[in-house]
């Protein structure tokens, strides 16, 4: 086993700041991809914003089931604020 090498704060930093904008970037690309109603695709504006498109495939794999789990959650939490008779 190796270690891995020490950075210092300053390199801490400098990733912290970049997983910052690469998020924030693939958040605005999942906005802006019902407005472009495929005028702009995904790849180009992963290029635009700098970030790779299978970074932004990753990113929103790993946050598009919490999405769905909240729908669904939603659904439950309705279903029972109308029927509150069966809690």
């Amino acid at each position: 086993m190796f270690a891995a090498p020490r950075r210092g704060l300053a390199g801490l930093l400098l990733d912290l700041t970049q997983r910052v904008r690469r998020a924030g970037a693939y958040d605005v690309i999942q906005a802006m991809i019902p407005v472009s109603q495929g005028g702009v695709t995904v790849e180009r504006m992963c290029g635009l914003a700098g970030v790779t498109r299978a970074g932004y495939y990753r990113h929103w794999g790993a946050s598009a089931p919490r999405q769905g789990e909240t729908g669904v959650r939603d659904a439950v939490q309705r279903l029972a604020l109308a029927h509150e008779h069966y809690g």
